[in-house]
This record gives C-alpha cells, sequence and structure tokens, in this order.
C-alpha cells in the first residue's frame, strides 16, 4: 500500500510558537521528519500562536460626576516603560475624572504589586485602584509563572475588596512591543486602564443605585437576575483587550 504523500508546503502554513514542537500535517497524513524539521525552519512557522492584541483603545467614556480617588500600584522594575502607563492615566483621568485624585505608589517588581493592591483597598484608600507593570518574556516559563499568579490574585483581591481592580501588568515579547503599549499613544494600556476605571465605577453606582450599596449587602441569585433583567439595553459593554 502506498504511504500518504506530505501535503504541500502551501497548505502547512498554520501558526505555531517558536521551537514549537507540535505535530505538523493533516490527521491521518503524518510528515517525515525532514518535512517537519523543514516545515519548522520555514519562516511560515516563526509566527506566534497567540491570539492578536487589540490594536484600538476603546471609546472614551462621559466624564465622572464626581470626583474620584484613584490609586496606581507600578512596578520599579523596567520604570522607563511603566512610567509611560503611569503618564497615560494620568492623562486620561484629567479628561474624564476631573477633580479626581491620582496617588502612585511603587512596589520592588510585579510579582509584589498584588500585596501592594490588597494594603491600599483594606485601607480604603482607593475608589479604583490600577495595578502597572512589565515583564518580559524570556526563554524560560518565568515571566508567566509571574503572569498568571499576578492575575489570579488581582482578580481574587478585586472580588473580596468589592473594588475595581485594573490589571495592566504587560508580558512583551520585544522591545518594540513594549514600547508601542507602554510609551505610545495609539494603544497605550495606561489609558485603556483609566477608561475602564470609570467605566466601571460608572457601571457600579448604576448598579448600586437600584440596588442598594453592594459592599455592604449579600447579593443572592435573585438580585442578579434582576439586575440582568433591568439593564439598560442601550449600553453596550465594552471588550477587556490584553
Amino acid at each position: 500500500m502506498a504511504c500518504p504523500q506530505s501535503p504541500p508546503k502551501a497548505a502547512w502554513r498554520l501558526r505555531f510558537p517558536p521551537h514549537s514542537k507540535a505535530s505538523l500535517g493533516f490527521p491521518g497524513v503524518p510528515l517525515s521528519t525532514d518535512a517537519r524539521d523543514d516545515a519548522l525552519a520555514s519562516a511560515d512557522f516563526t509566527a506566534n500562536l497567540r491570539a492578536p492584541m487589540s490594536t484600538a483603545l476603546p471609546d472614551r467614556p462621559q466624564p465622572l460626576a464626581g470626583a474620584r480617588r484613584f490609586v496606581i500600584v507600578a512596578s520599579r522594575y523596567n520604570a522607563e516603560f511603566v512610567d509611560g502607563l503611569i503618564a497615560g492615566a494620568r492623562g486620561e483621568f484629567a479628561a474624564i475624572a476631573p477633580g479626581s485624585s491620582v496617588e502612585v505608589f511603587r512596589v520592588p517588581g510585579s510579582f509584589e504589586i498584588p500585596l501592594g493592591v490588597q494594603t491600599v483597598g483594606e485601607q480604603g484608600k482607593a475608589d479604583a485602584i490600577l495595578a502597572f507593570g512589565l515583564l518580559w518574556e524570556g526563554e524560560t516559563s518565568h515571566a508567566d509563572l509571574i503572569a498568571t499568579a499576578v492575575t489570579n490574585a488581582l482578580l481574587s483581591l478585586s472580588l473580596r475588596l468589592k473594588l475595581p481592580v485594573l490589571h495592566e501588568i504587560i508580558v512583551a515579547h520585544t522591545e518594540e512591543q513594549a514600547r508601542e503599549r507602554c510609551l505610545g499613544t495609539k494603544i497605550n494600556r495606561g489609558t485603556e486602564a483609566a477608561r475602564a476605571a470609570v467605566r466601571m465605577l460608572q457601571a457600579l453606582d448604576a448598579i448600586r443605585g437600584s440596588h442598594g450599596d453592594l459592599r455592604h449587602t449579600q447579593v443572592t441569585a435573585e438580585d442578579l437576575a434582576a439586575i440582568a433583567a433591568n439593564r439598560d439595553p442601550s449600553r453596550t459593554p465594552q471588550p477587556k483587550s490584553s
């Protein structure tokens, strides 16, 4: 019985992470070792498997009706880039949260940010907290481990403190990516975080205005169903980009 033919190279143009050992080819049509090695060496396979990041900021929300307290907990590591996130957030708050205070606390690195966020939240210093840091994706899994741990911690703190915590710990593969997201204006993640913070406060104000202050009220399944049933259909949630 004849062996199945390897598919033409044009059909191999899948996207795998660099140095991936993932199986190539189609089901039932295995590639030879030479073909696999040739494919992995091809420029067609150097693109990363990750979904493309957003290349546009969310729309600017309406300005807040009253002054609020914003706190930024930022990493000292990679200060050049983190300072760009802070500047982006400050500039945006000046436009959409007039009269509000913006205080910055620095911690050594991204791994220490959750403890800083927790301390700020427990002391009642903020209406919303922004977490800023930058991690470099290297040859080991170190950055991924930190990013995962910090993400889980920040989500847990936001829910426990009943406080918006905006996560902008950037994981960059290249300096170009970091500059675009931290120092540029088109997709500055500090600007994005400020807009998301204001939108979240406005959303919580709307919910608490109808159902009381949720920070001091146990929310039942019936409450959540009522909130969903009475939501304003003219408001479309803005997706959170990476």
